[in-house]
């Protein structure tokens, strides 16, 4: 966020909370802003929500809209799942594109948060306790591992038991 970015969220703020702000209080929210990755539309967003969820609140403070994208980017970080691995991806390579695949989900899903108020979804969905079948367990399986997970099953029962089976 930039200087210009706080100077708005704190005009916002004040319309809320009827508080006095000056430069020092832009420093100091621009520096816990910068540090904690806020974005101008998701900084918004936990204020309007923070003044909208009760009368008898205490000033917001720039912890409280920490603690609400923090609690959010958690949220989102839970829902992802790691997609195939690109062809020709270097091992080395794989732990920093891991991670921006994760970012760029994480972003996505705070970023529509931000827009529409629509929060990420609490967890993925846990697999079924009990599989009794094939299918059921490709279709309880993360996405990213389905067709190989299908795959597998295929070539298994495509083979012919050695000396003449059951």
């Amino acid at each position: 966020m930039t200087w210009d970015d706080i100077v708005d969220l704190l005009t916002l703020i004040t319309a809320y909370d009827q508080r006095t702000v000056g430069e020092e209080d832009v420093r100091a929210w621009l520096l816990v802003a910068q540090l904690e990755g806020w974005t101008p539309r998701a900084a918004q967003r936990a204020v309007v929500e923070y003044y909208a969820r009760g009368a008898d609140r205490p000033r917001i403070t720039p912890a409280a809209v920490t603690d609400r994208i923090r609690e959010l980017r958690r949220r989102a970080a839970a829902t992802f799942e790691p997609p195939a691995i690109p062809d020709g991806l270097a091992d080395r390579d794989y732990p920093a594109w891991l991670r921006e695949q994760r970012d760029r989900h994480i972003d996505a899903l705070i970023d529509r948060w931000a827009e529409t108020g629509e929060e990420p979804p609490r967890a993925i969905q846990a697999a079924p306790e009990r599989i009794r079948s094939l299918p059921e367990l490709v279709a309880a399986a993360p996405e990213h591992v389905r067709p190989e997970l299908a795959a597998g099953a295929q070539r298994m029962f495509a083979r012919k038991p050695a000396g003449g089976g059951r």
